[in-house]
């Protein structure tokens, strides 16, 4: 009587949560908040009728982020221990095989998730990372797994086709035992940011308002002497990491450094697709050729992730899931995508985060691009909508600057901060205790728009800025003009990544998670930083944050002296 009293509840409780797929396994909703109507997504439509669409994919395939262990303890560890400049043992950087070791799962996890996906008439496509499952599952049986009804997306411009399920009218369930393992599934509640890489429209002619942003311009304004990398001599080096069919030409790349003086140097390496036959991408080229610019002869690594290509997969969740487990994966890494926060769901945000802390405890820096719409309020009018993963605080973000010039081309003595630079406070992460003294002071000293606006204790960002217009590039044989940070971002990446060879030179250990350093410079050694103290991100009709004197929430804590950033982490 017991046994069939219990079978009995269980049928209850099924029904009520499940009825319309007819499941008899309790169930629970794992992502209760986050993401936006998918129907509102800029530059995707809902297909009304699928099965007439040619090419539509027959498959969805799902991410299954596995609940990791001792996140906390390792987060601990890589903040007050292997990247705090203070402690005994900065920079005593972990293996990647110990990163995942640590974070394992529980052993049962995979088991349950791939049995799951087996009985659901799934296939397991990617299972070398601990932490995730990677299944592909036909379109009915994905949404009978999600009890979710899936619908197909078309995104307009690419003539991609995804299935997705819009969390604003149902949210996806795991049965309970499973839910308890995992801690989101990717791959059913949002659409890949397309066309959210950091970059502002580019053109033939170079605007007349600032000057032209070469290598050269570079070197010369921030104080950069005629160091290169060592090649092959070092096992310095950096990368660029692209997705949305992004690519760059060899030939446009050699014309670039022949066109500024600089050592004729292919790619060390390929990681993923380069369709060389291709035209070439804005994006692509402007990323590797600046990055190279910056660092010559430093060892560099172009890797591609592919997905949403009319597949059924979604090349940032990849990403995510492959990250550790790239073979020599470069120690300064330049990213220049990302989307709106409010679009994400904090689970989510919150994995890709620890994803990336995972990485730069094996002593790896990431540079994320902050953005090009200012405080940004779209859609909402009385928020500003943060960048992410720019507003990690596990990745090093950079915000952008401008040096205009005069009637005759004389430029302005310093920086001022570019109107469109990504910057703000994070709804999701909290401050980290590095940036506590820097943002209390600047919060407290300087006016500031309404608190309804923002969440003055979140995670700052930008950390950092560099130029972000008019940079000059070689795209498909011709000059063009680009700007965004964006741009930034390579730039600073490969200027560091010079760094670190110096510090390799003299056996030191790669900089690593870099934030703690750079907010311990301020105090230490201000003179590394140029202070920018000109400029507003206003996104209207949303109000913006000014540059002050110290940080700030469009320019970080400034540019770079990089003499002095040199002298501070070498010497």
């Amino acid at each position: 009587m017991k046994r069939a009293g219990v079978c009995l509840l269980v049928v209850v409780v099924a029904c009520v949560v499940a009825p319309v797929f007819g499941e008899i396994e309790p169930r629970r909703i794992v992502e209760v908040t986050g993401y936006t109507d998918l129907d509102e997504r800029p530059g995707w439509r809902v297909v009304q009728a699928p099965k007439s669409v040619h090419g539509a994919p027959g498959k969805v395939r799902l991410f299954f982020g596995l609940s990791l262990q001792n996140v906390a303890e390792l987060e601990r560890e890589l903040n007050e221990e292997l990247a705090n400049p203070r402690s005994a043992r900065y920079g005593e950087w972990l293996s990647a095989p110990e990163v995942l070791r640590r974070l394992r799962p529980e052993p049962h996890a995979a088991a349950l998730v791939e049995a799951l996906v087996l009985r659901h008439g799934g296939e397991v496509v990617f299972g070398r990372n601990p932490g995730w499952v990677i299944a592909d599952l036909p379109v009915f049986h994905a949404s009978k797994l999600l009890q979710c009804p899936l619908r197909l997306y078309e995104h307009v411009p690419s003539g991609t086709y995804l299935w997705r399920c819009n969390a604003a009218e149902t949210r996806y369930s795991l049965p309970a035992n499973v839910a308890d393992v995992v801690d989101f599934v990717g791959g059913v509640h949002s659409l890949p940011p397309w066309g959210l890489s950091m970059r502002t429209p580019k053109g033939s002619t170079p605007s007349s308002e600032s000057i032209i942003v070469t290598p050269a311009a570079i070197r010369e304004f921030y104080n950069v002497d005629d160091t290169m990398g060592l090649l092959d001599a070092s096992p310095m080096h950096i990368g660029v990491h692209e997705f949305e069919k992004q690519f760059y030409k060899p030939d446009d790349l050699t014309l670039f450094q022949q066109r500024n003086g600089l050592p004729i140097q292919p790619v060390s390496r390929q990681l993923g697709p380069n369709h060389e036959g291709t035209v070439a991408s804005g994006e692509g080229s402007l990323d590797i050729q600046f990055l190279m610019g910056m660092a010559p002869n430093v060892t560099s690594t172009y890797l591609y992730f592919p997905g949403g290509e009319n597949q059924y997969s979604d090349p940032f969740l990849f990403w995510m899931a492959t990250l550790l487990l790239i073979p020599d994966p470069p120690y300064v890494n330049s990213v220049s995508y990302g989307d709106n926060g409010f679009a994400l769901s904090p689970l989510y945000m919150q994995r890709v985060s620890t994803e990336i802390m995972a990485f730069t405890a094996t002593g790896r820096t990431m540079f994320f691009s902050s953005g090009d719409y200012g405080v940004n309020c779209r859609p909402l009018r009385h928020k500003f909508v943060t960048h992410f993963p720019a507003c990690s605080p596990y990745v090093t973000s950079v915000g952008g600057t401008v040096l205009y010039v005069d009637d005759n081309g004389v430029p302005d003595p310093t920086e001022t901060g570019i109107s469109f630079s990504g910057g703000g406070f994070s709804f999701v992460f909290d401050r980290p205790h590095y940036q506590d003294q820097a943002v209390e002071t600047y919060l407290h000293k300087y006016e500031q728009p309404a608190d309804l606006f923002y969440n003055p204790n979140g995670r700052a960002y930008p950390d950092l800025a560099l130029f972000a217009t008019n940079f000059e590039i070689i795209e498909n044989g011709n000059p063009d003009y680009i700007g965004g940070t964006s741009a930034s971002t390579p730039a600073i990446a490969g200027l560091f990544s010079l760094i670190n060879e110096l510090r390799f030179e003299k056996n030191l250990p790669s900089l690593g998670f870099l934030n703690p350093t750079l907010y311990h410079l301020k105090d230490t050694r201000p003179d590394v930083y140029n202070d920018i103290t000109s400029g507003n991100n206003a996104y209207p009709p949303c109000p913006g944050f000014t540059c002050e004197p110290g940080f700030d929430a469009l320019s970080g804590l400034g540019s770079i002296n990089w003499a002095n950033m040199r002298d501070a982490l070498v010497f």
